[in-house]
């Protein structure tokens, strides 16, 4: 379905279990990442929505957004047009700075993005006092490109959700899952009821 994290582009020391929903990482120094298989423009003016569920949190953790070329074994240290990454004690890297509250486990930590700029929320409330219509409260803004759904962390464990069945919150009006679930537009055959 594409909403899960990619098998292919993870670091070596993150298992992916739950068909690939769930990644969990047990060492004890740095912070290894992980993407999804799906990307999205971060500056395409159709909102995405997405939500990370943190299973359980014995240390560091970072959720987010990152592009396709932001190395798995340090990516919180990329430089902020590279990652987009909010930390668990409160903060937004880069480049550390304060932002919103500090999450553990068994919370949900809620992306969106619109138009270049991302917002941050936890259980179901906006960080910020995010306004998506007049368009503030961001975390940050100004991106560009194709981003992925990202994790880095070691001692934690966390679910991506990317389709519109699987979240906890309802997304911001005039936004839409990460990835989309529909088939396409569905077709039918009329027939001459003649054939008879």
């Amino acid at each position: 379905m594409a909403g899960e994290w990619n098998s292919a582009d993870k670091h070596a020391n993150v298992t992916l279990s739950e068909s690939d929903i769930r990644a969990t990482c047990t060492t004890t120094s740095n912070g290894f990442a992980v993407r999804t298989i799906a990307a999205a423009n971060i500056a395409a003016s159709i909102g995405k929505y997405a939500e990370f569920e943190i299973v359980s949190l014995g240390d560091y953790a970072m959720v987010g957004l990152a592009i396709g070329s932001a190395p798995l074994n340090i990516m919180h240290a990329e430089p902020d047009t590279d990652v987009c990454l909010h930390y668990s004690a409160g903060d937004y890297y880069p480049p550390a700075s304060s932002f919103g509250s500090s999450w553990t486990t068994g919370d949900v930590i809620m992306f969106a993005f619109r138009n270049g700029k991302v917002y941050v929320g936890k259980n179901g409330t906006w960080f910020n006092s995010a306004n998506f219509v007049a368009e503030t409260g961001f975390m940050k803004s100004g991106l560009t490109g194709t981003w992925y759904l990202a994790a880095s962390f070691y001692t934690a464990s966390i679910r991506v959700h990317a389709t519109s069945g699987s979240f906890a919150y309802s997304p911001p009006s005039g936004f839409q899952a990460f990835v989309s679930t529909s088939g396409g537009t569905l077709t039918k055959t009329l027939l001459d009821d003649s054939l008879s």
